[in-house]
């Protein structure tokens, strides 16, 4: 990234942009210029305390001067407004998650830039957890991978804290776009995923917000080999938080919400063991960190005119995978038990 100080403009004052965001883009050197939320005294309020120049309304975005980077972290069900008021500008594009619930949605949305200038922040892919794995895949040390088993959820607990989340029209739906698509999009980008066929689906849903979703697909990755993916996301009982990656001569369990390192077991033998980066370990870990990483990288792509892994175009498989289980997933919702009509 070079030296000069970038311009940015936020849309959206929620806890994810005063927490997180802003601590992180004035330690980067960033100059922000303006903040808007639809809730004007909470922009002001942000504004304040951040010593931002302006703060908007969501109907004054007219407003809103030029800048280089334009961060969208206002809910996922709002953004369509600022998309086409930002359409024919030249700020690049940070765009929290969840970004698409199909892949037709996400091309419209990656259509407004060049792939280098739009990020989808899936922030998990800088994990250093998440490095790990991706190395242990495209090495080939413990042979191909052939099945994948994702497990989040506790028991009557709906994982965002944000009032947002519990309104589907906002949220663009429940636990799994809300939160478990970090899982989703770890694995897809780990493992090099290209394709996804989903097989069956169950999901228990109300008003759209789903509750429970467990799903099995087929994924295939840049070589086309198939692998089986098993996914659990619910909020009716407790799982471990886990990811379980079967390859031909060992199983690898970690988790993106646990702080612990990898744990490595062979197939067919007692006995466990952890697995690390002897230079870096797990590095980063702590949520600054990654943020900083991420952030970085993204500037530099921009800075390069080259796409790299912040790119939301590269987000297509997640997309997809959450296309196929919502449509199925919403149907077998809406379907009566078996042997039941609907009167």
């Amino acid at each position: 990234m070079s030296d000069q100080k970038k311009t940015v403009g936020i849309i959206g004052a929620g806890a994810i942009v005063f927490k997180s965001h802003l601590p992180l883009l004035r330690a980067i050197g960033a100059d922000i210029r303006w903040i808007l939320d639809a809730n004007p005294d909470r922009a002001a309020s942000v504004a304040e305390a951040w010593q931002i120049p302006a703060a908007f309304g969501a109907d004054q975005l007219s407003r809103a001067s030029a800048v280089d980077i334009a961060l969208i972290a206002c809910p996922y069900g709002v953004r369509e407004p600022y998309y086409q008021f930002l359409r024919d500008k030249e700020a690049a594009l940070f765009i929290e998650k969840p970004v698409a619930r199909s892949v037709a949605e996400l091309e419209r949305i990656c259509s407004m830039r060049p792939d280098y200038a739009i990020a989808a922040g899936f922030l998990r892919r800088s994990f250093g957890i998440t490095r790990i794995v991706k190395s242990v895949i495209e090495s080939g040390l413990f042979g191909n991978l052939r099945r994948i088993r994702s497990e989040f959820g506790t028991a009557t607990v709906i994982s965002s804290g944000a009032s947002f989340a519990k309104k589907a029209a906002l949220a663009g739906g429940g636990q799994l776009f809300e939160s478990a698509i970090h899982n989703v999009d770890a694995i897809c980008y780990a493992a090099g995923i290209e394709r996804a066929r989903i097989r069956q689906c169950h999901m228990e849903a109300e008003g759209g917000f789903d509750l429970h979703t467990e799903a099995n697909l087929e994924l295939t990755d840049a070589a086309g080999r198939g692998i089986d993916f098993e996914l659990l996301v619910t909020c009716f009982q407790n799982t471990q938080y886990e990811i379980e990656m079967e390859f031909d001569r060992a199983v690898m369990t970690f988790s993106l919400f646990k702080k612990k390192l990898p744990t490595v077991r062979h197939i067919g033998r007692s006995g466990a063991f952890q697995l690390t980066d002897p230079f870096t370990a797990d590095y980063p870990r702590n949520i600054f960190d990654v943020l900083h990483l991420f952030w970085t990288d993204f500037l530099s792509g921009v800075e390069a005119r080259a796409a790299n892994y912040t790119s939301a175009r590269a987000s297509v498989a997640t997309a997809s995978i959450m296309e196929q289980i919502y449509a199925a997933g919403l149907k077998s919702a809406a379907a009566p038990p078996e042997g039941v009509a609907r009167l």
